[in-house]
C-alpha cells in the first residue's frame, strides 16, 4: 500500500511539473509573439 501511495504522489508531481512547464512555455511564446508583432509594427 505504501508503494502505491508513493507512486500516486510521484504521478501527481509529474503531472504538476508538466502543467507548470506547459504554462511557462506558452507564456514565453506569447511574450515572444507580442515582441515580434511590436517590432514588425515599429519598423
Amino acid at each position: 500500500m505504501e508503494q502505491f501511495r508513493i507512486q500516486l504522489e510521484f504521478g501527481y508531481l509529474t503531472l504538476w511539473l508538466s502543467l507548470s512547464l506547459y504554462c511557462i512555455l506558452s507564456f514565453l511564446f506569447s511574450i515572444v509573439k507580442l515582441f515580434q508583432t511590436h517590432w514588425v509594427d515599429t519598423y
